[in-house]
């Protein structure tokens, strides 16, 4: 068995009937697949090729990046808040 371990893979606050409020975890750190059937659940599919589009080409790293960069509507507009702050700290 593998020596990683997966944080907060326990749930409490479970009713007797099982069901677990979502979100709501113990921190509890235990070993991955361990007695949860996570390593059975999905073990048809975990070692199965990584899908390729036949029809769409890969995204290249540098595109990638940006996709999940922040979101910063102001660039570019730091020279211009810095000259009004001047101004408005300026004495008259």
């Amino acid at each position: 068995m593998s020596e990683e371990f997966v944080r907060g893979a326990t749930p409490t606050g479970s009713d007797p009937s099982g069901s677990v409020p979502c979100g709501h975890y113990s921190g509890e750190v235990r070993p991955v697949g361990s007695a949860d059937g996570a390593s059975t659940k999905y073990g048809d599919i975990i070692d199965l090729p990584h899908h390729q589009s036949a029809t769409r080409p890969q995204m290249s790293t540098h595109d990638r990046a940006g996709q999940f960069s922040p979101y910063a509507a102001l660039t570019g507009f730091g020279k211009v808040i810095a000259a009004t702050e001047e101004s408005m700290n300026a004495e008259p």
